[in-house]
């Protein structure tokens, strides 16, 4: 007698309502123990299509697989492991490697070309019936579109959708409180003195919610109601479709992934439902949308600190922006002013003052007093190893705070390495799916295999700078190199990207907090001052 698992799913919400999964489990019930074996758990995914590998039941079984739990796993058929064959395949393997044997239908399933080959045609066969469901479905359900039918699953605000009941079709109805809201927004964006962000403010300050019940009305949200045809009385269909798009490489091996594109409007199918506002109205709107995008009046520009401030009371980034200044002697001339200011503080000026926000309350700073600042910063003090020696954290006189501190940094490492090795897996498994094309694996991986090096070689260096603790004389020596190596690579700094790269490897991080700013950054492990591929103890200076 073995340790004996089950795993059984069914995919659609009909068949999660009907119960049909209590058939599979009492039939794999049945083999277990018709088998003499003795069933210790069961894996069950009721709902969930087999298209995705990102089951509940299915990565806990996956989990187990690691574990002495059971010694063999019972699938009903082929496609309740999954629907692609490739994906069959993969967890089979999978299974397999870990020594526990799979019965299939009740049969026993043992690695050889015979079993792969009745698998494969099994699965080809599942993939063939999820295609014709698929397209038997779209077709239905073009042809209730066609008849003008309002489908299912609507969610439009200031309607509500009614269904089907018997053979009256759905339908939606007015909902009067929010349809009150739509004419709100409507009727003052067409005024030309009307900001989207005032249009916001006015829903909020009116006491209007969006569909969820949200009292925050976001741009995106208010936009979508601002370019939805049916408040006018036409709602239409198929305005977008799936397609897959191939890209053939030179290694024989064809990549495919899903896009959506806009159809031509042309093809649209048109829905007659009831109207909120006029057609007159709804142009009015549309017309300055256009406008606004066509003359947008503050494109964007690149800054020297962008990705590198973060807000020291909220956490969040601090990023720039630009806005228009009169002149105070001549209100005739108008020029722009660059500033950094927090995110959440920059998204929560949109919107009243009433909004259930978390608000920050942190300033904002110029960008040119802000970059001098950390330029002045890097001259005089990172730069200059008498002045860096004052801040590096293993000089601290409190020789155990220093070993809690280089225990906590070896800890960030080791989590930051198991992060990125996830991130790894993930991108191997959106491959296997076929959801990432080949060119797009290859970048994606080298650039996790190359953070993943670094951040392993900063864990390595880490530990070996642990003994330096005590070894005061050896640190001072690093620091003088490590100056002598960023004052030649700081004139070599002649243009803004050369410039913006050195500060990105020199700085950590830079930290706002009303009058303070925080720079941190790490000093390289070794005597070599040639090599500095890798950084290691933390240099931690404080600018005011």
């Amino acid at each position: 007698m073995k340790k004996a698992a089950i795993y059984a799913r069914v995919s659609s919400l009909e068949q999660k309502e009907k119960r049909t999964i209590e058939s599979q489990v009492i039939e794999l019930r049945r083999q277990v123990l018709g088998h003499d074996n003795i069933l210790v758990k069961e894996y069950i995914d009721d709902g969930f299509s087999g298209a995705q590998l990102d089951r509940p039941a299915f990565d806990e079984l996956r989990a187990d697989l690691k574990t002495e739990l059971f010694d063999i796993i019972y699938f009903l058929n082929a496609d309740r492991i999954a629907r692609n064959v490739t994906y069959q395949n993969l967890i089979i393997s999978e299974i397999l490697k870990y020594k526990k044997k799979i019965i299939i239908n009740g049969k026993d399933y043992v690695e050889n070309p015979e079993n792969k080959f009745t698998l494969t045609v099994l699965g080809a066969v599942s993939e063939l019936e999820r295609a014709k469901i698929i397209e038997r479905s779209k077709r239905g359900k073009q042809l209730k579109i066609k008849q003008g039918f309002v489908m299912g699953g609507t969610f439009t605000y200031g309607y509500d959708y009614i269904p089907r009941i018997g053979d009256k079709p759905g339908r939606l109805i007015i909902n009067e409180k929010e349809a009150e809201g739509v004419r709100l927004a409507f009727h003052e964006y067409a005024k030309p003195e009307t900001s989207i962000n005032q249009v916001v403010k006015i829903l909020e300050n009116s006491g209007f919610r969006t569909k969820t019940g949200n009292q925050i009305w976001h741009r995106r949200t208010l936009l979508d109601v601002l370019t939805n045809t049916a408040y006018y009385g036409e709602k239409y269909y198929n305005k977008q479709k799936t397609i897959e798009a191939h890209n053939d490489s030179s290694d024989y091996l064809k990549t495919t992934k899903k896009k959506i594109v806009k159809t031509d409007k042309s093809e649209w199918v048109p829905v007659s439902v009831p109207a909120i506002i006029s057609k007159e109205l709804f142009e009015k709107v549309q017309k300055r949308l256009a406008w606004n995008k066509k003359n947008y009046r503050n494109p964007g520009k690149p800054f020297l600190l962008t990705s590198m401030v973060t807000c020291g009371v909220c956490g969040s980034n601090y990023i720039g922006y630009r806005r228009k200044t009169r002149n105070s002697y001549n209100r005739n001339i108008i020029y722009h002013v660059s500033y950094f200011q927090c995110l959440r503080r920059r998204l929560q000026m949109k919107h009243v003052k009433t909004a259930e926000l978390l608000r920050c309350s942190n300033k904002q700073i110029k960008t040119k007093f802000l970059e001098d600042t950390i330029l002045d910063a890097v001259q005089n003090i990172i730069l200059n190893p008498e002045q860096l020696k004052k801040h590096v954290k293993l000089l601290d006189k409190d020789v155990q705070h220093k070993q809690v501190e280089a225990e906590k940094e070896l800890q960030k490492l080791e989590n930051a390495i198991k992060t990125m090795e996830y991130k790894k897996s993930r991108v191997v498994d959106l491959f296997t799916e076929g959801r990432l094309p080949k060119p797009s694996y290859i970048t994606r991986t080298q650039d996790i295999e190359a953070s993943l090096i670094a951040l392993q070689q900063k864990r390595v260096n880490l530990i070996r700078s642990m003994p330096l603790i005590r070894q005061p004389a050896l640190i001072e020596e690093n620091i003088r190199n490590y100056c002598e190596y960023l004052k030649r690579k700081f004139v070599e700094c002649t243009d803004f990207k050369k410039l913006r790269q050195f500060l990105l490897e020199v700085i950590d991080k830079i930290v706002f907090k009303f009058d303070d700013i925080l720079i941190t950054g790490f000093i390289p492990v070794g005597i070599n001052p040639d090599f500095y591929d890798y950084c290691e103890p933390r240099h931690h200076l404080r600018y005011l």
